[in-house]
């Protein structure tokens, strides 16, 4: 097996779970991997103003004389033009990878009839797809040993008591994230904000880990509906204590309680 692997290298450094596909693929001796930086995002994305279009570039020739047996897309939004995708699915396997996000949600549905297989955050999502009759399977990110070593949380001597990374400014949960974080301060809890509308605007890679393993609880708040967010998976690689809104992904993963603690808990909060 050869595999093409597109994807851009937002949160790369951080061993987000892009990175962490690739990795996992890159490590089977059965299977060669070429990763491509690829930032060309289909024209119909949400945020259309930083689309691009990619018409018969060298990649997509490239990867049009079959050299590869599969070609991965690295997030649902990435994509050449339609009537390029037909043409490469009979030349290779076509694989999609997609975070599920809410808010881009529409855009993975649009790519779908592109892919012979697909991977997703949410189990939702998979089902979804597996009910078109596409293959799909939950990926999680997993980190692999030795990555953040250098970046762990000391919780005898970390300098927050909490870590919050997301956006409480434009996000669609952007006022329920400022009243829960506003909630904990006022508890007396020393909480470190980061993104948009926090202390420090968005950082990557080992800087954010860095900040991440400062505080001792990675602080994570999502509305009920959300889809499996990759950050909790960043917590708790920073040896973190997960303090989270129980949704139902997350819920899946762990055991709400003892793996992780509920933000809506009275007791928790107390």
């Amino acid at each position: 097996m050869k595999i093409a692997y597109l994807s851009d290298k937002y949160a790369w450094d951080q061993f987000g779970v892009k990175r962490s596909l690739y990795q996992t693929l890159a490590n089977r001796k059965d299977v060669v991997v070429h990763f491509f930086d690829f930032k060309y995002f289909h024209p119909d994305v949400h945020f259309a103003p930083v689309a691009k279009k990619m018409p018969y570039g060298k990649l997509y020739k490239t990867l049009m004389r079959g050299e590869y047996s599969h070609v991965f897309f690295a997030s649902s939004c990435l994509s050449f033009e339609p009537e390029l995708m037909d043409k490469l699915k009979d030349r290779s396997c076509l694989v999609g990878f997609g975070f599920s996000d809410p808010r881009h949600v529409h855009n993975t549905r649009q790519h779908w009839m592109y892919f012979d297989a697909y991977f997703s955050l949410s189990e939702e999502i998979a089902e979804e797809a597996r009910a078109l009759g596409i293959p799909a399977r939950v990926m999680l990110p997993s980190v692999h040993p030795g990555f953040h070593d250098i970046y762990i949380a000391d919780h005898e001597r970390a300098k927050y008591d909490a870590v919050f990374f997301g956006d409480i400014q434009t996000h669609p949960e952007a006022k329920f994230r400022k009243e829960l974080l506003q909630d904990l301060q006022g508890r007396g809890c020393n909480v470190l904000t980061i993104g948009r509308g926090g202390i420090i605007s968005h950082v990557e890679g080992l800087n954010a880990m860095k900040l991440l393993a400062s505080a001792r609880v990675g602080i994570n708040i999502m509305s009920s509906d959300s889809t499996l967010p990759h950050r909790i998976f960043e917590y708790t690689a920073a040896n973190n204590c997960l303090l989270t809104t129980p949704t139902s992904a997350i819920s899946s993963c762990f055991q709400i309680g003892q793996e992780a603690l509920s933000l809506v808990d009275p007791d928790v909060m107390r």
